[in-house]
């Protein structure tokens, strides 16, 4: 049975009653400092300090699980919060509350049962005296004496004021959950606690802990019934209670495993890279957007590694679980943020933008900053729209509909872009990567015209791989099928072999290009492809390429994109329409990539 109890009850309800810590408890580690140099001893005091700071009625450490036998209680669960608490008070008390809550008649009431050196310095340490013991030899007395300098050092932040406050505080509203079991149940609880199977990923925690408190019920404290009919209609409540609390946690618990499949499914994590947490990115963007909705900064990134899930866990926790009504709440939260990412994920045009932003702005910043923008945005198709496709030309922030500069600064930027992209060589420019990203935006705009998803992955060798990560620019017209005019009527290829008069027609001819300001690697001849498609087509003709292209016999990563296709399927590629065609093709292109630009240019 579960009681929630204020750390002045905790230690001092039962005066006369040891705290045990078994044998099979592991040392105390709560002084270990963090990349931050934070612990979980000092995470813990700043959190109660904001919650004291923030005026909040109840601040939660948790649940301690115990089992009591004759004046023992013996700790299962909460070696590290009780003796951080026996060490924080050791410095925020007098004399005489130290001998009410942590002594008892001069007998310390923390014991390890086999670690006598840990016991006598901790108790040592509390009474304020030095311990002789090298502190360095042993996990415990380094730990205990860690823990005391941190401590000492935010304590000396405080006021004389301030510290009467935070001490009142700590003993009336700071909270816990005791959970008493039966001493027969305690080794096999422990062993499911701490066992082969101890390290849960804080995803699996924070499910724990919220569907456990969301379902928690209150039973509330009656006098004794005075007869058996009122003790059955009691017994009747509470079985009531219970169920519902039961039914209310298996119903939270499917909701949960099913986001969990939902997230786990091949294409979500590749569309959302998420493949490191069970949870996707729900509990990650839950946690950072809550944070800074309350305009609290992140003391840690969202992270399910070993090194880190105790301390996240406690940063989530003690931020959105305090409670039942807290978790209820936040559940709910939960509910909406998911829907709003599978929202994002089924609805094809806003899927098809998003995976445009989030495969061509490949940092992590830049994507984490998309996942946002499409997560508050993700019922205005026309804002989304604009804030791709001004990212994905690198125009890092939104103009303010009223400021003429920044949409003069936009024109700008945009102009010398499609500037660039008219030149005649893009294939060799220092910024072809903006012909990359517009070609990639003229093959998802072809879905999105379809009605479809684009696929951004492909598969390779029985794995999906990103396609755009793996990207290549193909020449229609290869550069190994270029004339290049010596003489008068003379010609060589790029490995300065003459050409034969009788077949030049073969060969595009370097000059009629140079007339018309174009060349081999303008963007009129030009078409994204895998990389791994490259050699496939490698030095052939275009009809030639057009052939393999279109034979459904060939395997071809590139195959889904659809304005590569309707460029191969263009019927006058030959030598003697190919400059024209070219020509042609650079201004329905050029056209194509400025849609969608023209309310910043025009």
């Amino acid at each position: 049975m579960a009681t929630k109890r204020n750390i002045s009850t905790y230690l001092g309800e039962y005066s006369n009653k040891t705290f045990v810590i078994p044998a099979y408890q592991r040392g105390f580690k709560w002084g270990v400092t963090y990349a931050n140099n934070d612990s979980a001893a000092t995470i813990l005091f700043k959190n109660i300090h904001e919650a004291l700071k923030a005026n909040k009625q109840e601040y939660f450490i948790q649940g301690i699980t115990v089992y009591e036998e004759g004046t023992q209680v013996v700790l299962i669960d909460g070696q590290q919060r009780t003796t951080v608490l026996f060490l924080l008070l050791s410095l925020l008390c007098t004399h005489e509350e130290k001998e009410k809550l942590l002594f008892y008649k001069g007998v310390f009431k923390l014991h390890y049962t086999i670690r006598q050196q840990s016991h006598k310095a901790l108790e040592s340490i509390c009474k304020g005296e030095e311990v002789a013991t090298d502190k360095n030899k042993q996990q415990d007395i380094f730990f205990f004496h860690q823990v005391i300098d941190q401590l000492k050092n935010l304590i000396q932040l405080l006021s004389k004021e301030e510290k009467e406050q935070f001490k009142a505080y700590v003993l009336d509203h700071v909270k816990l959950f005791y959970i008493k079991v039966r001493k027969d149940q305690a080794i096999k609880l422990f062993a499911m606690m701490n066992g082969a199977k101890a390290f849960m990923k804080t995803d699996e925690l924070v499910k724990a802990d919220i569907l456990s408190k969301a379902s928690q019920v209150d039973h509330q404290q009656l006098q004794a019934p005075q007869t058996i009919q009122e003790s059955l209609e009691i017994l009747k409540d509470q079985i009531g209670e219970d169920w519902k609390a039961s039914a209310l946690r298996s119903q939270f618990a499917r909701q949960w495993d099913k986001w969990m499949y939902w997230w786990n499914r091949q294409e979500v994590k590749l569309f959302y890279n998420s493949d490191a947490n069970p949870m996707g990115l729900l509990l990650q963007y839950f946690y950072e957007r809550n944070n800074r909705n309350i305009g609290k900064k992140t003391r840690i990134s969202y992270s399910n590694k070993r090194t880190d899930v105790a301390q996240m866990f406690t940063e989530f926790q003690n931020l959105f679980l305090q409670d039942k009504q807290q978790a209820l709440k936040n559940f709910e939260a939960l509910r909406k943020l998911q829907k709003r990412f599978e929202d994002i994920f089924n609805t094809g045009e806003i899927y098809n933008y998003f995976g445009l932003a989030h495969e061509t702005l490949r940092s992590k910043e830049a994507r984490e900053k998309t996942i946002n923008y499409f997560l508050e945005n993700y019922k205005s198709i026309e804002s989304i729209k604009s804030y791709v496709l001004l990212n994905i030309l690198d125009v890092k922030e939104m103009p303010s509909p009223d400021t003429a500069t920044d949409l003069e600064g936009i024109k700008d930027i945009l102009l010398d872009i499609f500037e660039s992209l008219n030149e005649t060589k893009v294939y060799i420019a220092e910024d072809k990567e903006f012909a990359f990203r517009l070609l990639l935006k003229l093959n998802v705009e072809a879905a999105i015209g379809r009605g479809v998803k684009f696929d951004f992955f492909v598969s390779k060798n029985g794995k999906m791989e990103s396609l755009y990560a793996n990207r290549s620019l193909e020449h229609i017209w290869p550069k190994s099928k270029i004339a290049f005019k010596i003489e008068q009527q003379v010609y060589k290829d790029i490995h300065d072999k003459e050409i034969e008069n009788s077949a030049i027609t073969k060969y595009l001819k370097e000059d009629d290009l140079i007339k018309e300001k174009l060349s081999q690697h303008h963007i009129g001849n030009l078409v994204l492809l895998h990389k791994n498609d490259n050699s496939t087509f490698n030095d052939k003709l275009p009809e030639d390429k057009k052939k393999v292209y279109f034979n459904l016999d060939k395997k071809l990563l590139s195959r889904n994109l659809l304005h590569t296709m309707s460029v191969f399927a263009y019927d006058n590629w030959s030598s003697k329409n190919a400059t024209a065609t070219i020509k042609s093709n650079q201004e329905k292109v050029l056209k194509l990539m400025k849609k969608g630009y023209e309310a910043y240019v025009n």
